[in-house]
C-alpha cells in the first residue's frame, strides 16, 4: 500500500433526516448530485462549473442536488454540530459518521473548503463560516471501506 500522505486521516460527517448525502451500510456515503467536476480547476469553464456547484452547495436553502459531501477534520466540531441539530433544530435522526481516508487512499477526491472557496472567489455564508474552518468537501462518494463508525444521537 502506498504511504499515507494527507494531513488528516479521520473526518467526521454529520447527517440527519434532511441531509442530501447519506451513509448507507455496505455502500458508503453518496452525494445526491453527480456533476462531473475537476476539483483542481483554476480557470475557464471547469473553474466556473466548480465555482457554481460550490456556491450552491453552501446555500442551505437551495433545492440543488450537490455532488459534494461535507465532513469535518475535528471530531469535537462534528459532535457539537450534531448536538445543535438535535437540540436547537429538533432533528430526530442525527448521526456522526467517522471516515478513515487512509483505507481508500487514492480512491476519493476531497479538498479543504475555505482554501477552495477563496481560490474560486466563493463567499461562505455567515451561518456556515465558523465551522467551515474545519470543513472539507468530498466529491460524489466515500466508499464503505472508509466508514469506520457511526454514532447515533
Amino acid at each position: 500500500m502506498a504511504e499515507y500522505r494527507y494531513r488528516y486521516r479521520y473526518f467526521y460527517r454529520v447527517e440527519d433526516e434532511q441531509s442530501q448525502a447519506v451513509t448507507t451500510p455496505g455502500k458508503g456515503i453518496s452525494a445526491a448530485g453527480r456533476a462531473d467536476l475537476n476539483l483542481s480547476a483554476m480557470h475557464g469553464n471547469q473553474a466556473e462549473e466548480l465555482r457554481w456547484n460550490l456556491q450552491n452547495h453552501l446555500d442551505w436553502s437551495s433545492n440543488y442536488e450537490s455532488p459534494f459531501i461535507s465532513a469535518y477534520d475535528d471530531e469535537d466540531v462534528a459532535f457539537s454540530i450534531a448536538e445543535g441539530r438535535r437540540e436547537k433544530l429538533g432533528r430526530e435522526h442525527v448521526t456522526v459518521t467517522k471516515i478513515d481516508v487512509s483505507k481508500v487512499h487514492g480512491q476519493i477526491e476531497f479538498r479543504e473548503l475555505r482554501p477552495l472557496a477563496e481560490r474560486l472567489g466563493v463567499w461562505i455564508p455567515d451561518k456556515a463560516y465558523h465551522n467551515s474552518e474545519c470543513e472539507w468537501i468530498f466529491l460524489h462518494d466515500i466508499p464503505d471501506e472508509a466508514v469506520v463508525g457511526v454514532v447515533e444521537f
